[in-house]
């Protein structure tokens, strides 16, 4: 499986669960810059796909590549 949909369900009581169901995803996969250029780990996956069902999909896109962004040196 190199590139996997992640979809998730709203739920009223966290309204915040499809952001951080996505930034959990994008933390598991997030490789160390030290490591990639020390070892020739390669990267899991290929592309990871979002499906927000309760918010604007264009909006939660570029929340999820801001906040991925921080991660990048």
């Amino acid at each position: 499986m190199k590139s996997p949909i992640l979809a998730t369900v709203p739920h009223k009581k966290y309204p915040q669960a499809e952001l951080v169901a996505a930034l959990g995803a994008l933390h598991e996969l997030h490789v160390p810059l030290n490591i990639r250029e020390e070892t020739d780990k390669k990267n899991k996956l290929t592309a990871l796909g979002l499906l927000p069902v309760s918010y604007d999909p264009k909006k939660f896109l570029s929340t999820v590549e801001a906040i991925e962004a921080a991660f990048t040196v």
